[in-house]
């Protein structure tokens, strides 16, 4: 957990966060209202999620028109190319090759990259 090391004044959420009794439905959408930035992981199971196509994806769009970051970093070889939404959006691996398709070493490098921009991008840098 690096990036919660030196960014300690940032909240981090992902679904595990939702409690047991919990309804998960609105927690996932109350996180996306009220998130500045959203790291989509993507994978074939991501693609494939009905409850993300048809829920999560409508509302990170609505939110990405109101100045929310929105992420996208490649983890498995998919045909992410394929939805609308990412194939006119910056991926990471910028070069669009999956994380799953380096080595641990590289994978590791370009972990740190990912955590870098992100960084950049939380303190309004380019």
């Amino acid at each position: 957990m690096l990036f919660l090391n030196f960014c300690a004044n940032i909240d981090i959420w992902f679904d595990d966060s939702i409690q047991t009794g919990s309804n998960w439905s609105i927690a996932i959408s109350d996180a996306i209202q009220t998130s500045h930035m959203t790291i989509c992981l993507v994978s074939s199971n991501f693609l494939n999620s009905e409850f993300i196509r048809k829920r999560e994806i409508p509302a990170i769009q609505a939110r990405q028109l109101e100045g929310m970051i929105v992420f996208p970093v490649l983890i498995e070889s998919c045909l992410w190319h394929l939805i609308d939404w990412f194939k006119d959006m910056q991926v990471f691996p910028k070069d669009n090759l999956s994380l799953d398709e380096f080595d641990q070493k590289e994978q590791n490098k370009r972990l740190m990259e990912i955590v870098s921009e992100i960084s950049c991008l939380l303190k309004g840098e380019s």
